[in-house]
């Protein structure tokens, strides 16, 4: 029982989308459109976006001039079929 009590204090909390935008911003990402950032993010997911942010992250940082509607628009690119 103490395992699973540990183990479930592991689990992140849920932010609010809001909450996810501050957190892009504070780690550099340019976010001009907060309103369209959370719309994105209520759809298709922070952390499936944040795949695709990785490459232009160093440390917990991203490399200045990198943008939200950038990265999306590669998410978009990618699921495009072929």
């Amino acid at each position: 029982m103490d395992t699973e009590k540990k183990e479930i204090q592991k689990v992140k909390k849920p932010t609010t989308f809001e909450k996810q935008v501050n957190i892009l911003r504070e780690r550099n990402l340019q976010i001009g459109d907060t309103q369209y950032a959370i719309e994105v993010l209520s759809r298709i997911n922070y952390y499936r976006l944040s795949a695709y942010i990785l490459s232009y992250k160093i440390d917990d940082k991203y490399l200045d001039g990198v943008s939200f509607k950038e990265i999306y628009n590669l998410y978009e690119f990618d699921k495009r079929p072929l």
